[in-house]
């Protein structure tokens, strides 16, 4: 075969970059889990199970939670106005595995009789969408008892129709499994009510409680007269007479705030208890509690529940779910679910394959650009805000968290140590110097020239979102506050106000391409300074700017992070601005990979990270492998074209360290079997 080498006009590379700017492809990479906030396993099938997410619908698995699929037709997801917030519960119909209930914050109840393929709601006589808990009688797959914000309603036909039956706001439903007429109802603010009569009158059942607000209670399904309820801010209350009376459990429990509970169905005397602050479990019936929960990165628990067959123990956390067979070893099993929130992303600009992300719970590191993660958490339960590798260091990275902790590692992630107690809201380190370290907090920026051994304040700032470090001089950097942009030379805070007003100012950037160029995103629109901020320029009326970032070759390249519309593109230096994809979603995080020309990263409100589409044959990053990338191989080839826009070394299909006429006959050969 004869192999053609052709020159290129540079007018068809323009088109094709300019192809790629308006069609951008993006996959979706993880990392696996999120919040998981309830979870349903069916009684047919101890391998079928539903999980409930907080706005990313609902999954299913049918082989005991190693893969998991979202199943969400007919929900409305992610439409930019109208998602469901939060899953709150999931009832599977005894009698008939198929049929599914969805209780929905705001937008009410779901159903579903295919088993999850498709969902359609069941609102008729409903006043308030807004449901915390749904009862579905095992006895009757008719008959249900929901809690809305407005009271409790019930349905004998299937959710066809409801009827308002209490005023009461409860928080949580259970039954008495022997006995499924008798319902009990946890309340904000009025304690436990009890009903005998399938929900038609009910009554206060408080005889020693002293906690008003009781979020949570399970029944022994043994011994259904023992009931466990939690409460928000006094632990666990226990009644042996079917509530007549209830005596506080709480002894060892390090956390108040009651989240779920389970009793063992095998043994009474064991009952377990999740918290906003770990796991406990009690192996006496609840007289005493020790932590637990090894394996489990996550430390605010949302649920709890054994399986039909009483084992496995599921639990479901922030950060995903986890099951356990022995009540002591935990493993997750969240391959399928993308539910992450992404803080921050950041990007090895050593070893470019390699990227952090920080999520509402944990670290989490990548070594092949972001197709597979390993969680690299400092510690359980972090809340981690920002996460930071040293662009001249792979080894040294930065981690910080809701809880006012900053992490600090020199192996890659692979260890921590805890070298700040501060609340941490943004993480900025010299390009030049690992050493030199800025944390954001409440009211200061916190520096240290030492790698984080010693520290001083920089004072007199707003509240912060942002900072960046001038690349030209380490001195110099600006914060993003939620009184605008500020500037410091190295000594005290200047507000810059000319040309952009004192508002929250979500992200700050400075072009590395030349830095008299900076960028912010604020509350009233994208500006622009090319006077290192002594006077700045409206560009764009866009409000609702999380984060930027800018093309590693091309300055004029910038992509903007939003809450609600995706992500924007503009071409020319923020002047116009056009959408890029994800446009449902809400992005508040973006990061451009360093070396490689339209590699972008987003990271999301509770969907995960996304990132433009690459194929190791589609050189032209279109989403089809043609004979365009043939054109551009062979450009490459020819030397007619130095920089692809797919990667630096994509051009080297069979990874030899060569780009030669192999490659070419490579290409030629996947293209004859297409």
């Amino acid at each position: 075969m004869k192999i053609r080498v052709c020159l290129l006009p540079p007018i068809f590379l323009t088109f094709v970059h300019l192809l790629m700017a308006m069609n951008p492809n993006w996959i979706s990479t993880g990392p696996d889990g999120g919040p998981v906030n309830c979870f349903a396993t069916s009684s047919s099938s101890t391998n079928t199970l539903y999980l409930g997410t907080w706005s990313m619908g609902v999954y299913k698995t049918t082989d005991g939670g190693n893969n998991w699929i979202p199943k969400n037709v007919g929900l409305p997801l992610s439409d930019g106005s109208s998602s469901i917030n939060m899953i709150v519960e999931i009832e599977i119909a005894s009698s008939s595995p198929e049929t599914v209930y969805l209780a929905t914050y705001e937008h009410g109840v779901y159903k579903s009789t295919t088993g999850g393929e498709n969902w359609f709601p069941v609102n008729s006589g409903l006043s308030n969408l807004n449901i915390r808990s749904l009862f579905l009688d095992p006895s009757s797959n008719n008959r249900l008892i929901i809690a809305t914000d407005s009271g409790l309603f019930k349905s004998t036909n299937g959710g066809n129709s409801w009827t308002n039956i209490s005023s009461i706001v409860s928080t949580c439903l259970i039954y008495d499994p022997t006995t499924p007429q008798v319902v009990y109802a946890s309340t904000f603010g009025q304690g436990i009510y009890k009903s005998t009569d399938n929900g038609q009158t009910w009554n206060p059942i408080n005889n020693g409680l002293s906690a008003t607000t009781i979020n949570t209670l399970t029944i022994d399904s043994a011994q259904p007269g023992i009931l466990f309820a939690g409460s928000f801010n006094k632990g666990v209350y226990k009644s042996t007479d079917a509530g007549e009376t209830w005596t506080q459990t709480s002894t060892g429990l390090t956390e108040q705030n009651i989240r779920c509970l389970a009793v063992d169905p095998l043994s009474s005397n064991t009952v377990y208890c999740g918290t906003s602050n770990g796991l406990f479990k009690s192996s006496n019936g609840g007289q005493t509690w020790v932590v637990s929960g090894t394996g489990i990165e996550s430390y605010y628990i949302n649920c709890l529940a054994f399986s039909t067959a009483a084992s496995p123990l599921y639990l479901g956390t922030q950060g995903g779910l986890y099951k356990t067979e022995d009540g002591e070893v935990w493993s997750a099993i969240n391959n399928g679910i993308k539910g992450h929130t992404i803080n921050s992303i950041s990007i090895d600009q050593v070893s470019r394959k390699n990227i952090f992300v920080g999520t509402g719970e944990s670290v989490f590191k990548s070594t092949d650009r972001g197709m597979t993660w390993t969680s690299c958490t400092p510690a359980p339960g972090l809340r981690v805000v920002q996460v930071a590798v040293a662009p001249s260091s792979s080894n040294i990275v930065y981690a910080g968290g809701y809880l006012g902790n900053l992490w600090k590692s020199t192996d890659g992630g692979n260890t921590w140590d805890l070298i700040l107690i501060y609340p941490i809201s943004s993480i900025a380190i010299d390009p030049g110097d690992a050493n030199k370290v800025y944390v954001g907090g409440d009211y200061a920026v916190e520096a240290s020239h030492d790698g984080g051994y010693n520290w001083w304040t920089i004072p007199g700032l707003q509240p912060i979102y942002t900072i960046c470090v001038d690349p030209g001089e380490a001195a110099t950097l600006y914060a993003g506050t939620t009184r605008g942009v500020y500037k410091t030379l190295g000594g005290n805070w200047i507000q810059l106000t000319n040309g952009i007003p004192a508002y929250d100012a979500m992200s700050v950037m400075i072009d590395p391409h030349d830095r008299r160029v900076v960028y912010a995103s604020v509350q009233l629109g994208f500006y622009k300074s090319t006077d290192s901020g002594n006077s700045w320029n409206r560009k764009s009326e866009v409000t609702s700017a999380r984060d930027l970032a800018i093309d590693s070759l091309d300055s004029n390249k910038i992509y903007m992070g939003t809450y609600g519309l995706g992500i924007l593109e503009s071409i020319d230096g923020g002047s116009n601005w056009h959408s890029f994809g994800l446009d449902t979603l809400r992005v508040l995080a973006v990061a451009a990979d360093p070396i490689t020309s339209g590699r972008i990263y987003a990271g999301t409100e509770s969907a995960g990270l996304f990132q433009t589409y690459f194929d190791s044959y589609d050189l032209n990053l279109d989403g089809q492998i043609n004979s365009t990338d043939l054109l551009l191989l062979e450009a490459v080839v020819s030397e007619n074209l130095s920089n692809l826009p797919c990667a630096d070394d994509c051009a080297d299909l069979n990874q030899d360290g060569k780009i030669n006429v192999v490659d070419i006959l490579l290409l030629h050969s996947d293209l004859t079997k297409r």
